[in-house]
């Protein structure tokens, strides 16, 4: 059995081996964010070069994931934030309902950005929606957080039920609508553009909920704009290959200097949509057009205050 296969069926015994599935995981991610992983010839190489820095991310976060078991969520989101960042700005906390059923649907802004979420949301019943890959697989209790979303299109319903009956026991859920890295709004073109490509299945969860509230979670500031114009990303011709190349070089200058990463995310949630007034409209896609329109609002706001300081 491969290691993604043992990863996703629970064989996973220690934690060595815990450790040894995610540092070749870490390290594969490292090779495909830096187009790399079909280059035969020098992956030995490669990998050589790669591992430490791998190896280390692993163990940074097998020990955040023991932090979730020891406190919650929150907590060691927050702790780990502000040891490996120079902090965190949150705006709009007045807008986040502290019970009751809501959706946090943020843009995926990629690096920090969960944690960042993560941090900022005062919600112990958060659920978060996520791709089922076997690096959340061997992170027990962050994947005692998530409703996987399994990768074949016949099994997504379950998805739906899992989310539905969350949301109706009054419960927080998070996700990306995107399913996919987005620009940085902070440093980025293209960022209210992506809001495009966000899936209707988050009006589909809305339509199961309908006494939900949808509330806008923009995240920014979480790539350091210098690793955009890094050699490794200006190889990577397609704009998403380019933020990925830009965020493996940003997680291995951590990795080689051991200091905090010299960027300050941003959290700011936006008014809460309710969800009776967003089943009003005809159907799930629209549903999802009017949330990303209070998205793209927020993203003008924030790209405005920015040149307005500049």
């Amino acid at each position: 059995m491969t290691i993604a296969g043992a990863t996703l069926a629970g064989r996973i015994p220690d934690d060595a081996a815990r450790h040894q599935t995610l540092t070749r995981i870490n390290l594969q991610d490292l090779l495909d964010n830096f187009g790399l992983a079909q280059v035969r010839w020098i992956r030995p190489a490669l990998e050589r070069l790669l591992w430490p820095h791998a190896e280390h991310f692993t163990r940074l976060v097998m020990d955040f994931d023991r932090r979730i078991g020891e406190a919650e969520l929150q907590v060691a989101a927050r702790e780990f934030l502000l040891r490996h960042t120079r902090g965190l700005r949150i705006a709009g906390l007045d807008h986040v309902p502290v019970g009751g059923p809501v959706i946090f649907a943020a843009n995926h802004a990629g690096m920090s950005e969960s944690l960042a979420c993560f941090s900022a949301i005062p919600r112990r019943d958060l659920k978060v929606v996520a791709n089922d890959r076997p690096f959340a697989r061997a992170l027990p209790n962050m994947f005692a957080h998530m409703i996987p979303v399994p990768a074949t299109e016949r099994d997504r319903f379950t998805v739906v039920r899992q989310v539905a009956r969350h949301l109706e026991g009054g419960g927080a859920l998070f996700i990306n609508p995107a399913g996919r890295i987005e620009p940085d709004p902070a440093c980025m073109l293209g960022a209210i553009e992506s809001l495009r490509t966000w899936s209707p299945s988050l009006g589909i969860f809305v339509r199961r909920a309908p006494a939900v509230r949808v509330v806008p979670t923009l995240v920014s500031g979480v790539i350091l704009p210098w690793t955009l114009r890094s050699l490794p990303a200006r190889l990577r011709r397609d704009p998403k290959d380019r933020e990925r190349a830009a965020a493996a070089v940003q997680l291995i200058i951590h990795m080689r200097q051991r200091e905090r990463t010299p960027v300050m995310p941003s959290v700011t949630f936006g008014r809460p949509l309710h969800g009776e007034a967003l089943l009003a409209l005809s159907g799930a896609e629209e549903i999802v057009a009017a949330i990303t329109a209070e998205m793209a609002a927020m993203m003008n706001s924030l790209q405005a205050a920015r040149a307005a300081r500049a």
